[in-house]
């Protein structure tokens, strides 16, 4: 049997384990002096209870397997050889992994101290590029202690004043860099594009670019679920996040229950219902929707929309990530549908508007976020300069799809 202590931001707060075969996540007997009951500690879905109250076993195992990569992928199986478990032991997974995996929850078997970590020095690019190029293989040594959820390859990295660093034994990770993909040179810049149009239509989002490292690019993300301190960079502070999958209960045992046309619990009206209920404001879900939809970003499924924790158990819309134009690809199927309709060629703009609508947005609040974000980023688009000729067919795509969409009439 694996047992694991549960701590968020440095407090413990539950333990986990595998008794029976089933997980079992037991409150630690302090949690309800510190949080009300019923507010959301580790998930909307896993809130403040007694330590005799135990969350069902299917809903713990889909949020923590929600940490990991998914099932099936070979970062998942990669990270198994590295904790010498299968692939299906969550737990397992996260005494290896679980020190620096997504928001601010940390694992440690029960009983055991978490440590400080220590952060590996890689020396120069070079260095970085042999990092980068050991995610997409299928050797587990030296990639580091991380755990990032996705399908493609990926590394968690510490930025501390210029140098780049491999997290490890617990140390928190800073930056998430994607290795540009042979098969696809372009996908890395049409996600900086993407992080760039969401800033230009007033979403919060990383600033990710496009960065050298010894004649072979890669995409460097900030990782908004971690704040560096300004005065010291070599402090961390973690930040609590969940993605739209693990607060709607989707296991990650099935690689497609993110999209929604496969699990039709995977719908923005549910995600919208999680942030009402919880204190969000849904006119950033809407404005985040409807930039998807102008820029043909159609794998916007429910791992890429994520909820942040406030200290205040307030949960809020995450800065936006992952956003780009698979459209240009001819993939134009929706992860998520809008207004019920899949195929984004059918989604207008009076679609927007009346899926906003249906998460109790008024029709005046809707058309305007709607018509706000068209009007931005239809300028921002027309405006930009000196761009890196890989990004050049994407822009193209999206000039075209706002040609072709009429504003919103007056009437929802």
């Amino acid at each position: 049997m694996t047992t694991l202590d549960v701590r968020l931001q440095g407090d413990l707060v539950a333990r986990v384990d595998d008794a029976g075969a089933r997980l079992r996540l037991t409150w630690s007997a302090d949690l309800l002096d510190r949080r009300p009951l019923g507010a959301p500690v580790l998930s909307v879905r896993l809130d403040a209870q007694p330590p005799t109250v135990h969350p069902p076993a299917a809903l713990v195992r889909a949020w923590l397997g929600g940490l990991l990569p998914e099932v099936g992928t070979s970062s998942r199986s990669r990270l198994a050889r590295r904790a010498g478990a299968n692939s299906a032991d969550v737990l397992a997974l996260l005494a290896s992994a679980g020190g620096d995996v997504p928001g601010a929850a940390t694992f440690t078997l029960a009983g055991q101290s978490p440590g400080e970590g220590r952060l590996d020095l890689l020396p120069d690019p070079r260095a970085v590029r042999e990092h980068l190029e050991r995610t997409r293989s299928d050797d587990h040594v030296g990639v580091g202690d991380s755990s990032l959820p996705g399908v493609q390859p990926k590394a968690a990295l510490t930025l501390v004043a210029g140098r780049w660093f491999v997290p490890r034994a617990g140390a928190p990770s800073t930056h998430i860099l994607k290795p540009q993909l042979p098969e696809r040179p372009a996908l890395v810049h049409d996600e900086a594009l993407g992080s760039l149009a969401a800033r230009a239509v007033g979403l919060r989002s990383a600033v990710s670019h496009v960065e050298q490292f010894d004649g072979s690019a890669a995409l460097v993300v900030p990782r908004f679920d971690r704040s560096v301190d300004a005065a010291d960079p070599g402090v961390v502070t973690r930040v609590h996040q969940e993605d739209a999958a693990q607060a709607l209960g989707l296991s990650s045992d099935d690689i497609e229950a993110k999209f929604g046309w496969h699990r039709p619990a995977a719908n923005l009206r549910s995600i919208g219902s999680l942030l009402l209920d919880n204190g969000g404001d849904v006119s950033e879900l809407l404005r985040l929707t409807t930039l998807n939809v102008l820029l043909g970003n159609t794998d916007a499924h429910a791992k890429n929309i994520s909820l942040v924790h406030s200290t205040d158990g307030r949960v809020g819309l995450a800065p936006s990530y992952d956003v780009s134009p698979h459209a240009q690809y001819g993939r134009t199927r929706l992860a998520l549908s809008v207004n019920g309709e899949f195929e984004l060629p059918a989604v207008g703009l009076e679609d927007l508007v009346a899926e906003g609508r249906s998460w109790r947005l008024t029709a005046r609040t809707a058309r305007s976020v709607v018509h706000d974000v068209r009007e931005r980023l239809d300028t921002w688009v027309r405006d930009l300069v000196d761009v890196d000729p890989l990004s050049e067919p994407a822009i193209a795509w999206v000039r075209t799809s706002l040609d072709g969409r009429r504003p919103a009439g007056t009437h929802a």
